[in-house]
């Protein structure tokens, strides 16, 4: 009996730490938000040092932008390093773009690809994007159009930009004019300067009743938020 309620005991306190924990570090965010940098620093780096994912995942990025405390990318790797132990998919990607650009850490492209595809799997769209990029490269055109369109999906710019011209060259994908238009259009119309040299491209060599196609099909994909498209 005595045995039962010391276990129970432990698990109530283990369940109230992390309570406590998850609440400081809305708080945290909280000040953050407000531009109490300072403030949000001091509440978050005691819950990193106890091991609380996001806690570390945004003191690396602190260390990673120099906000508040002096630009650091050593320091930040190790935030990032611990915050991906935890479980963080932010800090496992922010890992793996260290690992990518040898920032304080060994250059190490196996590496990288391996972070970003842990942070792929969990759905982070950054993370597809450049392991898609990695397939590319490697000329494994499907498999690179496939990640693509992941993140495409979920509004990134540049994946889209690429999937586009994926269907204008026809690599990985059927090459389909209607659809590269369709995607520059819609990078283009996030801004992507990529994607407005693609879509004037492809104009060039469409006809108007592809082109007619195409932007129908452009209205039609963000009215579903990019997804099925």
């Amino acid at each position: 009996m005595k045995k039962l309620t010391a276990t129970l005991c432990l698990t109530l306190a283990v369940l109230f730490g992390s309570e406590v924990r998850a609440s400081d570090f809305l708080t945290g965010l909280e000040e953050y938000k407000k531009g109490n940098l300072g403030t949000a620093l001091r509440i978050w780096k005691p819950l990193a040092e106890q091991g609380n994912a996001d806690a570390q995942y945004n003191l690396g990025m602190m260390y990673k932008r120099g906000r508040v405390v002096q630009r650091d990318f050593q320091k930040a790797v190790k935030w990032f390093e611990l915050a991906s132990k935890n479980g963080s998919t932010e800090g496992t990607y922010n890992l793996a773009v260290a690992y990518h650009k040898g920032q304080h850490v060994e250059k190490n492209l196996e590496y990288a690809l391996k972070l970003y595809h842990i942070a792929a799997w969990n759905g982070y769209a950054d993370a597809e994007f450049q392991v898609g990029n990695f397939a590319f490269q490697r000329k494994e055109y499907k498999s690179a159009s496939n990640w693509y369109r992941l993140a495409a999906e979920q509004g990134h710019t540049e994946a889209q930009q690429s999937l586009g011209a994926s269907h204008h060259k026809g690599l990985g994908v059927l090459q389909d004019y209607v659809r590269a238009h369709m995607w520059g259009n819609i990078a283009a119309s996030n801004e992507s300067e990529e994607g407005s040299k693609l879509l004037d491209l492809v104009t060039k060599q469409m006809t108007s009743a592809q082109l007619e196609k195409a932007q129908d099909l452009a209205r039609e994909c963000v009215r579903k938020k990019y997804k099925g498209c």
